[in-house]
């Protein structure tokens, strides 16, 4: 228990803290398959933390640097991926017209985004227990940011 008081331990449940929080308020899950895809996230974040420090069955194996950077990287990548819709609503409210064709289907950008998000976590502190874990809250993610809202579109900017 002590590797949760410890700098390094204080410093990743902070991350991780940071990172449901961001991932909620971007997310604002209202259909099932949202709060499952969320869940699974928080579910995936708490094992990856908990499994690099050390605190679950397997001992965490020490990334190098590269891996570091590349998880940071991914998390980067992945914030500014699911923060789109939000960019995309502020610049409506400024008078800026949309960059695509309204009704052109795409991929629910924040799901996306909180999937590039749990792969960087995994990179920047790797376990097996948080494989299995982000491989799972991935395939949900995915499962939520393939599939259309109600109108057969994603998911209303407006309503969000």
């Amino acid at each position: 228990m002590s590797e949760l008081t410890s700098p390094a331990g204080s410093l990743a449940v902070a991350i991780s803290a940071l990172l449901l929080v961001i991932g909620f308020r971007l997310a604002r899950p209202v259909r099932t398959r949202e709060w499952l895809a969320f869940a699974a996230y928080a579910g995936a974040l708490v094992v990856q933390t908990l499994g690099s420090l050390g605190l679950l069955a397997r001992p965490a194996s020490a990334p190098d640097m590269r891996l570091r950077i590349a998880g940071a990287g991914f998390l980067v990548a992945g914030i500014l991926l699911a923060g789109a819709p939000s960019r995309a609503r502020r610049r409506a409210a400024m008078g800026v017209p949309p960059a695509r064709a309204p009704g052109a289907r795409r991929v629910d950008p924040v799901y996306a985004g909180l999937a590039v998000i749990l792969v960087g976590q995994l990179l920047r502190g790797p376990s097996r227990a948080a494989a299995v874990a982000v491989g799972l809250a991935v395939l949900l993610a995915g499962w939520a940011a393939l599939t259309p809202g109600r109108d057969g579109g994603p998911r209303e900017a407006s309503t969000r």
